[in-house]
């Protein structure tokens, strides 16, 4: 089931998309933190541990230096690795978030499987992105979510969607 609902007040994609989290519900998976970590730092800010995952080496090197700059490096795990093949036990996340991070994959399809596999009962994928190239990503991106949540609630804000998926199948 997917429904779109009316854009939310919230200006800040990143400040909305952490407002979705529940509390205590951590740790949170973040899904290609970039090399800003600018979520991440947002997430920790907000007393969450995070685990960020990128597969980029230079991402996850530029996440870590950002990381320690603003000092939250005890709240915040980064691994290099693919979120289609999580280094997570199957049922064992709560919360997955990606941010401006899935027009950039590889396998869409085993990408939002592999979070949706970690996910246990009641868990959430977050996930907020646009389509930059115009090549109709976001309507992959839909389909792909629709095939792995039972619900499916967009948000827009702006340019960009955020996608609430809860009910991983």
């Amino acid at each position: 089931m997917s429904r779109m609902v009316s854009e939310p007040k919230a200006r800040d994609a990143r400040a909305y998309i952490a407002s979705l989290v529940k509390p205590g519900r951590t740790p949170v998976v973040e899904v290609g933190p970039g090399k800003c970590a600018c979520l991440t730092i947002l997430l920790a800010r907000r007393g969450l541990r995070v685990l960020a995952i990128d597969l980029e080496a230079e991402a996850v090197k530029g996440a870590y230096r950002a990381i320690r700059r603003a000092g939250i490096a005890r709240c915040v795990r980064i691994v290099q690795a693919d979120a289609a093949r999580m280094p997570l036990r199957p049922g064992s996340v709560r919360t997955v978030i990606a941010y401006d991070a899935l027009h950039h994959a590889i396998e869409l399809g085993a990408t939002v499987r592999g979070m949706a596999a970690v996910l246990g009962a009641g868990g959430r994928l977050i996930v907020g992105d646009e389509d930059e190239a115009g090549n109709g990503f976001l309507g992959r991106l839909v389909q792909s979510l629709r095939a792995n949540f039972q619900r499916v609630t967009v948000r827009a804000l702006g340019g960009e969607r955020v996608y609430l998926c809860e009910g991983p199948q």
